[in-house]
């Protein structure tokens, strides 16, 4: 009979074999991280999410699925078909939104394109997600949203206008895919923006609006 220490064995080359998520993976295979294919079916019908739908503050520490992580990078500001429409209109189809998503391992850039991380950082920006301590650095994955100003070079006061709705439209669809997906999730305007620039080298066109901290929820006592 196979003793105990054989099964040991085998269990622990099994669970070397699996992949790693895009947060545990070694720096050095991260300079861009492409991502599973996006799931664009399934979830609660949309009045339930509606009704379910609520902000939770504390996570519990570990990181998203690969699979999780794209699917909610899709919601959030996903292109929805060949001709590049996204998941939330933009007015005019500009396009204007650019998304940033800090994980353990450092910062990436959102390729909708091509369903891709690019690296921007190594450093753990999830601090500067919100100033209030520790909650950032729970959360799995916080997703900066910024705008593009230079999308509206024509016309700038109408980059003023309406960049704003978008960034609400894309926190809107986090909170919906969250709940659909049983995660925690909370909006951060009071991130600290000075050191989450700088972390993320943005260049002088894009602002910051918001940003949306996910997370496993902690298990109910």
């Amino acid at each position: 009979m196979l003793n105990k220490k054989f099964f040991a064995a085998l269990l622990l080359a099994a669970a070397s074999a699996l992949p790693l998520s895009a947060a545990e993976q070694p720096e050095k295979t991260m300079s861009e991280i492409t991502l599973p294919p996006p799931m664009k079916t399934g979830g609660i019908p949309l009045m339930d999410a509606l009704t379910q739908r609520r902000t939770v503050r504390e996570f519990k520490p570990g990181a998203l699925p690969d699979q999780v992580l794209s699917d909610l990078l899709y919601a959030a500001f996903g292109i929805s078909e060949p001709g590049g429409k996204r998941t939330v209109p933009t007015a005019m189809n500009r396009q204007d939104m650019v998304l940033y998503v800090l994980l353990k391992n450092g910062a990436y850039l959102y390729l909708p394109e091509k369903n891709a991380l690019k690296k921007v950082a190594d450093a753990d920006l999830r601090q500067y997600a919100t100033a209030r301590p520790g909650m950032g650095e729970n959360g799995s994955v916080s997703i900066v949203i910024a705008g593009d100003s230079g999308k509206w070079a024509a016309s700038p006061e109408s980059g003023v206008r309406y960049m704003p709705m978008h960034a609400g439209a894309i926190m809107q669809n986090l909170y919906l895919f969250c709940t659909s997906r049983k995660l925690a999730t909370v909006v951060c305007g009071s991130f600290v923006d000075g050191p989450l620039r700088k972390g993320l080298n943005l260049p002088p066109q894009q602002k910051i609006y918001l940003v949306q901290i996910v997370g496993t929820p902690v298990p109910a006592e």
